[in-house]
C-alpha cells in the first residue's frame, strides 16, 4: 500500500494565533483531503530539523506557506515589512527542490496584509493570497486544495555515504588524501538472484 501525499504545513509559532492556525490547516488536510500533513510544530534541536523538517520538505508533494508580520525596518531603498525568516528559508528549499532536482510541489502562499517581496519570493513566481484573519486563510485554502492532484514522492532509490582519509600527515609539505564514495541502492532486493 503506497503512502499518502505528503504536504508540508510553514507557518509562524511566534504566537498562540499562529500556532493555532498551523494545527486548524494540518487538520483539514487530514481531515478534508486525501493528504497526509506535515506542520513543524516547536523543533528544537538540530536532529528535529535534519529529521524532521528537512527529510519531510523532501517527501512533501504539496507545500503550504503562512507568512505573518515579524517587524518593520528601513533600508536605502525604502520601508520594509518583514515576514517570518524560516518561513523564507523553506519556501526556498521547496523552490530548489522543484527547480533543481525537478519535483513538482503544488504552493499556497498566504502572507499578512503588507508583508515586502524578499529574498528568493523576488524571484519566483507565486501568487500570494494576502489576509488579514485566519479563517481568509482556511476559506480559501479549503476551496484550493480540491483541484491538487498530487501524489506521493518515492524515495530517493540511491543515497551516497562519502569520507576522505589523510594517507600523508598534513603536516608534510605534500597533501594526499583518499576520497570513498559508497552508494547505497535502497530500492527492493532484486529477486530471481542465487545466494
Amino acid at each position: 500500500m503506497s503512502e499518502k501525499p505528503l504536504v508540508f504545513i510553514s507557518c509562524g509559532q511566534f504566537t498562540d494565533a499562529e500556532i493555532s492556525l498551523g494545527k486548524a490547516v494540518e487538520a483539514l488536510i487530514r481531515d478534508e483531503t486525501p493528504f497526509d500533513a506535515y506542520f513543524a510544530e516547536q523543533q528544537n534541536s538540530l536532529d528535529g530539523l535534519t529529521t524532521n523538517i528537512l527529510s519531510n520538505l523532501n517527501r512533501a508533494s504539496g507545500f503550504i506557506a503562512i507568512m505573518h508580520h515579524r517587524g518593520e525596518f528601513e533600508t536605502p531603498h525604502g520601508h520594509v515589512k518583514r515576514g517570518s525568516v524560516w518561513v523564507e528559508q523553506e519556501i526556498a528549499i521547496s523552490a530548489f527542490i522543484q527547480h533543481v532536482l525537478g519535483r513538482r510541489i503544488e504552493v499556497a502562499l498566504y502572507i499578512q496584509r503588507g508583508i515586502s517581496r524578499e529574498g528568493i519570493r523576488q524571484q519566483l513566481r507565486l501568487k500570494p493570497v494576502e489576509f488579514d484573519q485566519s479563517d481568509e486563510v482556511l476559506a480559501d485554502l479549503r476551496e484550493r486544495v480540491k483541484s491538487w492532484s498530487i501524489e506521493a514522492t518515492s524515495p530517493q532509490p540511491l543515497q551516497t555515504d562519502w569520507r576522505f582519509e589523510y594517507l600523508r600527515p598534513p603536516a608534510s609539505e605534500r597533501h594526499d588524501y583518499r576520497l570513498t564514495v559508497e552508494l547505497l541502492n535502497t530500492n527492493s532486493p532484486l529477486r530471481g538472484l542465487a545466494a
